[in-house]
């Protein structure tokens, strides 16, 4: 059975998947799946049921404000989280590291951690990401995290625009 929209054999006119699987695969992949569920973001279904071969979902390169979702949790092993992302970070010395969510800047960057609106029982209730004040930038921060670290998955999501309807308190990591 095809999802509505889908014909036999073309793409779904909004890139999502036509497969019958999709649900299937969407609750395998346990801790995004909540992490989408709780969010409603319903083309992310595309990321999440992609797999193991998946790339990373890009946002518009051009947009003012861009945020990449790099890592899920639950405020457990923080630290350890937050190392892995700024290690990315300090690798590239075109990115400016800031201590404010940057808006039309090509090249700023902030670690900023959010807390889930209405997380999902047993699901991540915090997200760690990199907020930046451009679209490509966002994206070349998520690709470089997704290359340094290929064995985490699934791999980052690139989101342009405010996120507050589904992101609350917004924590700038500086240190």
């Amino acid at each position: 059975m095809l999802r509505e929209g889908c014909l036999p054999g073309r793409p779904h006119p909004r890139k999502i998947l036509c497969r019958a699987s999709v649900q299937a695969d969407v609750k395998t992949t346990s801790s995004w799946a909540k992490v989408w569920a709780g969010l409603g973001i319903m083309m992310v279904a595309t990321f999440v049921a992609g797999g193991a071969g998946a790339a990373v979902k890009e946002a518009n390169e051009t947009c003012y404000t861009a945020t990449a979702i790099l890592l899920p949790g639950d405020g457990s092993t923080e630290d350890v989280r937050l190392s892995l992302i700024r290690n990315v970070l300090n690798a590239n010395p075109n990115w400016t590291k800031v201590d404010a969510i940057p808006e039309n800047r090509v090249g700023d960057v902030a670690l900023v951690k959010y807390d889930i609106k209405s997380p999902q029982k047993g699901g991540p209730t915090v997200l760690y990401t990199v907020a930046c004040g451009h679209g490509g930038t966002c994206n070349d921060v998520a690709k470089r995290f997704n290359e340094k670290h290929s064995e985490i998955k699934p791999e980052p999501v690139v989101l342009c625009g405010d996120l507050s309807h589904v992101l609350t308190n917004p924590q700038i990591m500086t240190k």
